[in-house]
């Protein structure tokens, strides 16, 4: 997976930040632009790390099929379904559409219609395993643990491509702020491997 790490303290240090550009002069746009970048990261790692820890609870439970949690569990897992369908994925097009919105970078727009249509896809399948796993607590067993489990995959995978992807094209926007900003030693990517972001575009 892409990793984006970053120096804590130094972007939580929003006075540190504004500090530094207002010694370098680097006018109003520039810092809005670093900031914005700021944010976005922040939030959007936020809402990737609840995204992959549903994921690995839903790769449990449909590894774990015909056998059902108890309903509490069922409640949240549907519960948190929809906060990923209903609040994270429209917030993360906001996002990268305002970060997107200031730069010549037909790519970046290339690759969040890709995010925007996977985002689509990931909601109906997300709004299919809600459904059917309160089928099956309706009726008390899976009657179609097959196809319960492949719901569940086609949603988990997808968030996952859709959460490397979504950081890559983070990358790919930290790499367009002049390096004179000095975002360099704030925002430091791992090796991207390129077998998998490709994969993750099939």
């Amino acid at each position: 997976m892409i990793a984006v790490k970053v120096s804590i303290e130094r972007l939580r240090d929003k006075s540190a930040v504004v500090r530094d550009l207002r010694v370098m002069d680097m006018g109003a746009t520039l810092f809005e632009g670093a900031t914005e970048l700021v944010e976005a990261d922040g939030q959007l790692r936020d809402d990737h790390e609840a995204q992959e820890a549903l994921c690995v609870e839903l790769e449990l439970l449909a590894d774990s099929l015909p056998a059902l949690p108890a309903t509490p569990r069922i409640r949240r897992l549907c519960g948190q379904i929809e906060i990923v369908t209903r609040l994270h994925l429209p917030r993360s097009r906001a996002i990268f559409c305002m970060l997107t919105a200031a730069r010549n970078d037909v790519g970046a727009v290339e690759i969040l219609r890709t995010v925007a249509d996977m985002a689509a896809l990931d909601t109906i399948h997300g709004e299919d395993v809600i459904a059917m796993l309160w089928r099956s607590v309706a009726d008390g067993f899976v009657s179609n643990p097959g196809e319960l489990g492949y719901m569940l995959r086609c949603f988990f995978e997808g968030r996952r491509r859709a959460i490397m992807i979504e950081r890559a094209l983070l990358l790919r926007l930290i790499g367009q702020i002049p390096s004179s900003l000095g975002l360099g030693d704030r925002f430091q990517p791992c090796a991207i491997d390129d077998m998998d972001l490709a994969a993750a575009f099939r």
